[in-house]
């Protein structure tokens, strides 16, 4: 018998994880069958190989040893009533599917789903399972599939008068469409929910759902309906030090710059400077970092602008963040084209522009373009100003961002006519 190739055994992380599902819902004694299971098994692979010195060392998990976990629980749990789910092997399976979405074994997630469809499910069941296999397209990239699975889904809560379930389901397809940049249509996805917020108690999706807004308005320009619904979550969030608290001050700073109140932008993002220090989150901290910049350029505090965007440079390659080094130089762009280092400026700005290409990313490239846009105004070049405006432009058309795009289309006009 040959050995197996190393590739076999699996990441032991995860499987300690999930023999702490295992254990949640089968108890000790499931554990123990399991591990008796695999000892026998391995004691027999070892004769096999002739290794019986090999008896210590670290555990070696292999595939069938994930097969078996999921057989013991579907074997040793009752599938119980709707009225009984906490113990139910359907829990147990979509925890195990949570686990496999976030390890990225997808492959293993689409198993357990399938091993899933098999029960005998109730309504509720159902639905649930709908959302399962939504959120696996959409790790696999498949859009369309993913927004038709939480459709079925919100047609089973509908029928079941469960709005919260409805709520959920439209968030995750507004979600799917603002990644997608149909802006339009996410915001209707939100407003939605929105109407549903007197038929359901579920703070944190009304939250969610609130912030989505607002970020929606800030990617269409329009500020002072970001800052509107900004300041509504931050009077719905209890904890005034949580990372969801961070979140919302810093998209409520951006929000602010963005509209021209630099005085509130330097309030608020002061304010999320005090909660910071509760926290260690790498990429908080650097969003954090990029949103105190920007603030800073904007109010002519060049030194302490140059500080944070060193700060945030070491940060994001640290993370080996492409776009948001991507950022830091169209940031460090701005700074040296208002310190009147033009040649240094266009470098920084092309950077960025080319990272931001390569990853595809639109929104970043069209703030990228507008600067060199602007970078070319301040040289009185007004070909390449209009160029970089209609490259803007597009890029903007294509976000459905319309306060920008009107905006844009009547400073374009004014430099042509």
């Amino acid at each position: 018998m040959n050995k197996p190739l190393a590739e076999e055994s699996l990441n032991s992380q995860f499987f300690h994880d999930l023999i702490k599902i295992m254990e949640k819902y089968g108890g000790d004694e499931l554990v123990e069958k399991f591990y008796a299971i695999r000892e026998e098994r391995e004691r027999y692979l070892r004769e096999q190989w002739n290794e019986y010195e090999n008896n210590s060392g670290p555990v070696v998990f292999r595939d069938i040893d994930f097969d078996h976990v999921i057989i013991l629980l579907k074997i040793n749990i009752p599938e119980k009533p709707y009225y009984d789910l906490d113990d139910s092997v359907f829990n147990a399976f979509a925890d195990i599917v949570h686990l496999c979405h976030a390890s990225g074994q997808l492959e293993k997630a689409r198993y357990v789903i399938d091993t899933l469809q098999q029960l005998s499910l109730t309504d509720i069941e159902k639905a649930r399972l709908l959302f399962l296999r939504g959120k696996l397209a959409l790790l696999l990239y498949d859009w369309e599939l993913s927004i038709n699975y939480y459709k079925k889904a919100e047609m089973i809560y509908r029928e079941l008068g469960d709005v919260s379930g409805r709520a959920a389901a439209y968030n995750n397809m507004g979600i799917i469409s603002y990644e997608q940049w149909q802006t339009h249509t996410g915001k209707e996805y939100f407003e939605i929910i929105r109407s549903l917020f007197p038929d359901f108690d579920d703070d944190s999706l009304k939250i969610g759902t609130l912030m989505n807004i607002g970020i929606v308005h800030a990617i269409r320009g329009d500020a002072e309906l970001a800052l509107k619904e900004f300041d509504a979550v931050l009077e719905m969030i209890e904890s005034k030090e949580s990372i969801r608290y961070i979140d919302v001050l810093q998209n409520k700073a951006q929000a602010a710059r963005q509209g021209g109140y630099y005085e509130l932008a330097k309030k608020t993002i002061d304010e999320a400077t005090r909660v910071l220090h509760y926290h260690s989150d790498p990429r908080l901290i650097t969003v954090y970092t990029a949103a105190k910049a920007e603030i800073e350029l904007c109010l002519g505090n060049y030194e302490e602008c140059t500080r944070d965007l060193i700060s945030l440079f070491k940060q994001r390659s640290k993370l080996h963040d492409a776009t948001g080094i991507a950022e830091a130089y169209r940031l460090f762009g701005m700074l040296h084209m208002a310190t009147d280092h033009l040649d240094l400026a266009d470098s920084e700005i092309q950077i960025s522009i080319r990272i931001n290409k390569d990853k595809g990313h639109i929104y970043n490239l069209a703030e990228s373009y507008y600067v060199y846009a602007q970078l070319a105004a301040k040289r009185g070049e007004r070909s390449n100003q209009i160029e970089y405006l209609e490259k803007t432009l597009s890029l903007y058309r294509m976000i459905q961002a319309d306060t920008k795009i009107k905006t844009l289309e009547s400073e374009i006009k004014k430099l042509k006519d």
